[in-house]
């Protein structure tokens, strides 16, 4: 898998959480949801590596992981990342 988009500590102030007690949790999740980008996204092995391109993944990353740790399956901010993500993303036929 690629490299993370979001560290740990990213993924907590963007969920708004302090301490440590949900780290578990997150970590579990975080590369669910950057797996879920790069599906997405369909690339294969050729990640995007402009600038903006990382940094909506990064944020597409961000969004998926609060649907997923809210339980949420895909929700809003999932569709919100689907948006986000879309000019980067391979519609091979």
């Amino acid at each position: 898998m690629a490299d993370p988009f979001v560290t740990l500590n990213e993924a907590k102030i963007d969920l708004r959480i302090d301490g440590d007690d949900h780290d578990g949790r997150i970590n579990l999740h975080l590369p669910i949801a950057q797996a879920w980008v790069l599906s997405y996204l369909n690339v294969g092995d050729e990640i995007p590596t402009a600038p903006d391109a990382i940094a909506a993944m990064k944020g597409a990353t961000l969004m998926r992981l609060r649907d997923l740790f809210a339980g949420t399956g895909e929700g809003p901010d999932t569709k919100a990342a689907q948006i986000l993500i879309n000019p980067w993303r391979n519609l091979r036929v």
